[in-house]
């Protein structure tokens, strides 16, 4: 909900695994790197042009859709 107003949700299909050490070949190089959370498989992601980290656990996946 945003803005007191509901959002139709998407579904989408995932079509790449990735893993702690894979670099995606976009916006310079982005580095997946496994960071222990609250959930399975949490990731974060460095951005090595920008030296950003982008950390978080909001994408879920179940039964092959990222939620």
């Amino acid at each position: 909900m945003i803005n007191g107003k509901l959002i139709k949700k998407e579904m989408t299909w995932v079509n790449q695994i990735i893993a702690d050490g894979d670099e995606i070949p976009v916006l310079g190089g982005v580095v997946v790197i496994h960071t222990r959370g609250h959930t399975p498989g949490h990731i974060s992601l460095y951005l090595k042009q920008s030296k950003t980290l982008i950390a978080g656990d909001a994408f879920m996946i179940e039964e092959g859709y990222v939620d």
